[in-house]
């Protein structure tokens, strides 16, 4: 998967290239347009592999993860030399080597991207071999791995089982599909099984049927296991086994016909499965239903009969969590009273997972005497210690949510493992960040990435792998977050695949760079990362969490090939000071997007000696709370344009910037509505004048230049005179030169 996502981000350093024709040799064109068909093939390849083969690690993985990482290392070396500009002085002797340098790096590049075809190539053909086997010599699929941990009642799920009943009972003779959607772990299963074992004893239904689908299915396994349900088939399902697939569906359809039944499919995860399913299935116009579960929104909807509104399972809350596991440790019996805080608490913990109840209640039940309150004490101490056990009873369950998903899609799951436990995730901070790595995949040119990534987030959200945590009034994503269990799956993913290293003050971050290259860093404060090893040259973003009180730091070991910083603040963090913090960059690549995360509750933010691209100003304008802005001393080193955006810097009132390799700058007076003061410094060169909208604003007060151009001066003067016409004699220039010093 780390390999999937380098390559991506290498496509789009592909395309950065080639956006600099003018720069760029025929020769080097040629080759690079060549390199660019032969990774797109990889990508192509992987994404195809990673569904024949969901779950699979790869021996070959950790391979072509190293040499994509190193494919994109050299083009983006080759890139940021292709972007720096060289004058006529420069001596024949240095645009040689220039050019020797260009050509080692797609050289070093192409070989890479050769290894990685060789090794997909062996992936190929061991994939036809297997294919070979498995036609020759098939067998069942185990389905017992994928069933959820079942409880005796639906506790916490009374009124869930109303709305099923509800829905099984209503006068409609209609057949009705009820999807019944949620996460792993929380219940499906459970209330798709009471809702059954309700109906054997209501006699309601004629006849009842149970199959699990789960994700690698066989169709005649599913109907064989359907008719076995049926009770009557119990005794000749070894005579049937011989029978085709089509005629044990007639003959499932036989069964059912001119009845009333209730069938359950339980676990399904596709439309597909539906659709080689729903043919057996007649309507009878008798009041038959079939259940379905699943973990996929999609699914459910496709599934689903029209106006029957899909089942959205939920977390239980704390009252519920708690009667769940005093009913699972004590059965019939109630909690004894002394008993019942301690225990309120450890529920509490399992944060609504009814399969982490279970688990925690088994656990509990074989630690010794349940009735001893300093076994519940010991409990409540090391649940968090005890996370890894809970962690590996649940996951077989969990993982399978992780493991059917789309290639396209475990990058942008994985990126969670960057934001703290119990974090709400700003949606729009979280694109931006994957858009910012690069993985995000355009499902065709004209889609920007932003919509991209607002889908791929969504579909994350179908699948039940990310919580909701706010929406806006249309239905708009505004923060989400993750479940614990989910979020160490996501860690344990992201670092057994090299995508993700985790620094703390307990772990030893020491990791070998050739064996396992660090491309993303997730640390809890600067300090720690001033004490680990980040001098690692493949390092490209670095996660950490900021205090209230700002907290900067110098990286005098960092590569230039550093991309990103990203900062995750507490919530009430009001101010930022990036000033110097990246001040050993000075010779990077400019052409490379950089990109920076910010709190959204930021008022002011100072960027000082940070090369932060013009065209990236619609980061920082997205921030809804910001109130100052300081942009001093930019060295970015390639000229660059801004033109300003609608429902951008709503709230800006101060804006202060020595306007570094700016050349252009548009600006109209709805695009900063609050603006009261603007103040520029030492804008000799670049920009003539003040931009014309700029002088339409009505909140603007005051316009300071401190050693300006006499032309933006001139700018400055006419927009003062208008703005004196217009009545608003408030308003005010001021201009200060070296010698009123």
């Amino acid at each position: 998967m780390a390999a999937y996502a380098a390559l991506l981000s290498l496509v789009r350093s592909l395309h950065q290239i080639l956006d600099l024709q003018q720069h760029i040799d025929p020769l080097h064109k040629e080759k690079i347009i060549s390199l660019h068909e032969k990774v797109d093939s990889i990508v192509t390849f992987l994404e195809d592999y990673s569904g024949k083969h969901r779950g699979r690690h790869d021996r070959v993985g950790n391979e072509i993860r190293n040499a994509a990482y190193e494919a994109q290392d050299f083009v983006d070396s080759y890139l940021g030399s292709v972007s720096t500009t060289h004058d006529d002085r420069s001596s024949f002797e240095a645009r040689r080597d220039h050019e020797v340098s260009l050509d080692r790096d797609l050289d070093m590049a192409f070989e890479r991207i050769d290894f990685i075809l060789d090794e997909t190539a062996k992936m190929k053909n061991r994939d036809t071999a297997e294919d070979l086997r498995s036609r020759t010599f098939s067998s069942p699929v185990d389905h017992s791995s994928t069933v959820e941990v079942t409880v005796n009642k639906v506790v916490g799920f009374d009124d869930d089982l109303n709305v099923i009943k509800e829905c099984l009972y209503e006068d409609s003779s209609k057949l009705q599909i009820i999807p019944i959607v949620g996460m792993g772990g929380i219940g499906k299963t459970t209330l798709a099984r009471r809702t059954y074992e309700d109906s054997l004893r209501s006699q309601y239904f004629d006849i009842l049927g149970w199959t699990t689908v789960s994700g690698e299915y066989q169709r005649r396994d599913i109907l064989l296991e359907l008719l076995q349900s049926f009770k009557k088939y119990t005794t000749d399902l070894n005579e049937r086994s011989g029978e085709s697939e089509a005629q044990l569906a007639t003959l499932v359809h036989k069964n059912l016909s001119g009845r009333r039944y209730l069938i359950v499919i339980d676990d399904i995860w596709s439309t597909k499965a539906w659709d080689d399913l729903k043919m057996a299935f007649p309507d009878n116009d008798n009041g038959s239903r079939i259940l379905l579960t699943t973990r996929l929104s999609d699914v459910a909807d496709y599934a689903g009969s029209s106006g029957i509104p899909i089942h959205q399972m939920k977390l239980l809350n704390e009252d519920q969590s708690w009667k769940l596991l005093e009913e699972k440790i004590f059965g019939k019996e109630s909690c004894p009273l002394h008993l019942v805080e301690l225990g309120k608490k450890v529920a509490r913990n399992c944060k609504g997972l009814p399969l982490t109840i279970v688990v925690v209640a088994g656990l509990l039940l074989s630690s010794g005497n349940k009735m001893e309150e300093e076994l519940w004490e010991s409990l409540l101490e090391n649940i968090s210690s005890m996370e890894s056990t809970i962690s590996v009873q649940c996951s077989k369950i969990l993982c399978l949510s992780y493991d059917w998903l789309p290639l396209r899609l475990k990058p942008c799951f994985l990126y969670i493992a960057a934001f703290p436990e119990d974090f709400e995730i700003d949606v729009s901070e979280l694109i931006m960040l994957w858009v910012a790595e690069g993985f995000l995949k355009p499902s065709n040119q004209s889609k920007c990435l932003e919509d991209v990534g607002k889908g791929c987030l969504e579909d994350l959200v179908n699948r039940n792998m990310i919580l909701v945590s706010e929406k806006w009034p249309d239905g708009e994503l505004v923060a989400v977050g993750i479940h614990d269990l989910l979020r160490k799956i996501c860690i344990t993913k992201a670092e057994e695949d090299g995508f993700f290293h985790h620094v703390s003050s307990t772990r030893n971050v020491c990791i070998d760079a050739i064996e396992n290259p660090k491309r993303r860093l997730r640390a809890h404060s600067a300090h720690i990362l001033e004490e680990s090893e980040t001098q690692d040259s493949s390092l490209r973003t670095i996660f950490y969490d900021m205090e209230n009180t700002v907290e900067t730091w110098d990286f005098p070991t960092l590569s230039p090939k550093f991309r990103h910083l990203s900062t995750l603040n507490s919530p009430n963090m009001t101010w930022c000071d990036l000033s110097g913090v990246i001040s050993t960059f000075v010779n990077l690549s400019p052409s490379l997007i950089w990109n920076y995360a910010f709190p959204i509750s930021l008022k002011k933010l100072t960027l000082r000696g940070v090369p932060f691209p013009w065209e990236n100003m619609i980061i920082i304008g997205s921030l809804p709370e910001l109130q100052v802005l300081e942009i001093v001393q930019n060295d970015i080193g390639i000229d660059s344009e801004w033109t300003t955006m609608e429902d951008q810097f709503l709230r800006l009132k101060h804006f202060y910037s020595s306007l570094d390799y700016l050349v252009k700058w548009d600006v109209e007076k709805d695009h900063l509505p609050s603006l009261e003061s603007l103040t520029l410094e030492n804008v000799w060169w670049n920009i003539d004048e003040i931009p014309y909208g700029l002088g339409e604003i009505d909140s603007l007060q005051l316009i300071e230049l401190w050693f300006c151009r006499e032309s933006l001066v001139n700018s400055a003067m006419r927009i003062q005179e208008q703005q004196h016409d217009n009545g608003n004699y408030a308003f005010q220039v001021k201009v200060f030169n070296h010698e009123d010093m």
